[in-house]
């Protein structure tokens, strides 16, 4: 059976706020100097910071978007046989039961669920196993991206802003993209610069618990690490003539990848990454709709999604446009 995505909803947070203000709120004890370079580097000066301001309201919006999804898709909540949903791992006090449960509450408690969390590439993980599940048993299968709520550290008074966006998806037989490949895997590292073991070595120097990464440490991981691997997982023939579609990379990420693969810049999509912001595990899905609808990937008729998460994980789901 073939499959396809045979629909798409995306919703932002309903708290919105220029990010250049919410970014002022994290960091007050920075200078203008520090606070002007941070945001000409990530092209940031005008880009819409969403938020949904509790875990009830993430739960709530993933459940709205999901039965809009399931409708668009002409099926009934009965008609989906599983429900994978993907987060970067914090759901404040759905930690557990985690939002997987909640979501297949309010659709049937019927249905398998799985709980995805593999950072930014949690979204595409969770496509890639929703994918497979629809292709074994050929029923329709719901994918749901997004998080709950910002990770609040008091006493430093900073949070990771990963809480913009959810987006749900309906995988199955019909209209609409078709699915020729989706895969993820553990990424390989060079052992300096294994964020796993960065990761421990905070905890036991005591830091907050998160492994923190420098811009230039992401740029280096991503264009020189990352990128012959989104390209072993699905050939060079693809990567060579597919429209690319990363999860939210800054506009500096993409330019580098671009120098350094001698790919051209019109083969990425780019437009609406100021507008999405940090959707993170569901900004891929962000963008791919943001194409869809505006028939941005030109003569492209093959579109590639791929992402990598600080888990670390790469993935990649190959699309056909029908």
């Amino acid at each position: 059976m073939p499959v396809h995505i045979m629909s798409l909803v995306t919703q932002l947070g309903s708290q919105q706020k220029l990010l250049s203000e919410f970014i002022r709120e994290l960091y007050p004890e920075k200078s203008d100097k520090w606070f002007n370079q941070y945001l000409r580097r990530q092209s940031l000066k005008d880009a819409i910071h969403h938020e949904f301001p509790s875990s009830e309201e993430f739960i709530e919006t993933a459940i709205s978007v999901s039965k809009q999804a399931i409708a668009q898709a002409g099926l009934t909540e009965r008609d989906i046989d599983a429900i994978y949903v993907a987060t970067t791992g914090h759901t404040e006090k759905y930690f557990f039961p985690d939002a997987s449960r909640f979501v297949t509450f309010a659709l049937g408690d019927d249905k398998a669920c799985l709980n995805v969390g593999k950072g930014c590439a949690g979204g595409l993980q969770a496509l890639t196993t929703g994918y497979h599940h629809a292709l074994a048993r050929k029923k329709p299968v719901l994918v749901v991206a997004g998080d709950s709520t910002h990770i609040g550290l008091k006493e430093r008074n900073e949070k990771l802003f990963f809480s913009e966006g959810i987006a749900a998806i309906v995988l199955g037989e019909g209209n609409g993209p078709l699915i020729v490949s989706s895969q993820h895997r553990a990424s390989k590292v060079e052992r300096k610069e294994n964020l796993l073991d960065g990761y421990i070595q905070n905890l036991l120097d005591g830091g907050d618990g998160f492994f923190h990464m420098r811009d230039d440490e992401a740029y280096r991981w991503a264009c020189r690490l990352v990128w012959p691997q989104i390209v072993e997982l699905v050939s060079k023939e693809v990567t060579d003539r597919a429209y690319l579609i990363p999860h939210q990379s800054a506009g500096k990420t993409l330019d580098a990848l671009a120098h350094q693969n001698d790919i051209a810049l019109d083969r990425f999509y780019r437009e609406g990454f100021r507008a999405i912001t940090n959707t993170s595990v569901a900004s891929t899905f962000f963008g791919l709709q943001d194409v869809l609808r505006r028939k941005l990937q030109g003569n492209h008729k093959e579109v590639l999604l791929f992402s990598y998460g600080a888990g670390p994980i790469v993935a990649a789901t190959h699309l056909r446009l029908e």
